[in-house]
């Protein structure tokens, strides 16, 4: 697979570093003389098998190793180094189906099967770092959707937060919103232990998902306890003082009307009188300061008779009014007095 070529190429660069401890892993695991007796050609199998791996050509003693567990699968030594000679040569998925044909051997000792156990989870490390060394690369190529199913390969095998907000960062960059916002939230959801680039996965949200200002609602006031005072009938007196007034009043403007009767007589004389088609009875200056005086008295007994009426009824009214009910109530700044009249 593309993805492992990169991690082959490093195991390859550092083989010539690692064999001795690879070698003494095999040994320490079973040695030839620790099988049954073989026969004369799987001695030589095994010995050519040895001699490439340690020379650290790790194909070719895995292709010798397998064979010689293939003589017979009398041998899980060879299985075991077959399939750790295709791990330090970088093909995974050929050392990993060695390693679980290993763990299905019922004759194989138990410390070995733990071993096995041991170079599958790291060989399952490996394969998780590879991925992310391709989504790395992927993301320096701009290529962020392929970022993402990188990312999304290496944290399935290894959960490692940093690989989370590395993968919803490739989501955001791909223009996938939905799954960047998802994966930034299950981030900030984590322990800030776990999670400690918290501040830019909610700075990276925010370019998503802006925050905005929600109203918070005011906490309800309790009701108002309201309570209602009939108070006794108000006195009369302003009634009928008002009552008075607005008669007097309006009395007095029917007086003041009734007193421009002789002038209006007056006026239209004057007026009548005619030569020509021209009034001689008075001058236009007489008759102008007459007309004044008419419709002056005339306005001000108007003005007078509805004040007389109005005042009458506000009298009338306050005379035959019920008691005033008086409602008090507090509230969070005082106390609400209403009434009704």
């Amino acid at each position: 697979m593309a993805n492992f070529a990169a991690f082959r190429r490093r195991t390859m660069r550092t083989a010539t570093l690692t064999w001795a401890l690879a070698l003494s892993t095999v040994t320490a695991f079973g040695t030839l003389a620790q099988q049954p007796a073989p026969g004369k050609v799987v001695q030589t199998l095994y010995s050519a098998a040895q001699k490439e791996f340690d020379a650290a050509n790790f194909d070719r003693a895995a292709v010798l190793f397998l064979q010689i567990w293939r003589q017979g699968k009398t041998m899980p030594v060879a299985l075991y180094n077959a399939a750790r000679s295709y791990h330090l040569a970088g093909k995974l998925d050929q050392a990993e189906e060695l390693y679980r044909e290993h763990l299905a051997l019922a004759e194989a000792e138990p410390a070995q099967q733990a071993k096995v156990q041991a170079k599958l989870a790291e060989l399952r490390l490996a394969r998780a770092d590879a991925y992310a060394e391709d989504a790395l690369r992927a993301e320096k190529a701009g290529n962020f959707t392929l970022a993402v199913k990188m990312w999304a390969e290496a944290y399935a095998i290894s959960p490692k937060p940093a690989w989370m907000l590395k993968q919803a960062r490739a989501e955001h960059l791909a223009g996938n919103k939905e799954a960047a916002l998802k994966g930034y939230d299950k981030y900030l959801a984590l322990a800030p232990e776990q999670a400690p680039a918290q501040a830019d996965a909610a700075r990276w949200r925010a370019e998503l998902a802006p925050p905005s200002f929600v109203d918070v609602p005011l906490p309800k006031e309790p009701a108002p306890v309201v309570v209602q005072k009939a108070v006794d009938k108000p006195s009369s007196l302003p009634g009928w003082v008002a009552l008075g007034g607005g008669v007097v009043v309006g009395v007095g403007g029917l007086g003041l009307y009734l007193s421009t009767a002789d002038d209006r007589k007056q006026f239209e004389a004057d007026t009548a009188a005619k030569t020509a088609g021209k009034i001689t009875g008075t001058s236009k200056e007489e008759a102008q300061t007459l007309a004044d005086r008419i419709n002056t008295r005339v306005y001000a007994s108007w003005a007078m008779g509805g004040v007389g009426v109005v005042a009458a009824g506000v009298g009338a009214y306050l005379l035959t009014r019920p008691a005033t009910a008086v409602a008090v109530a507090p509230t969070g700044n005082g106390v609400l007095v209403a009434w009704r009249f």
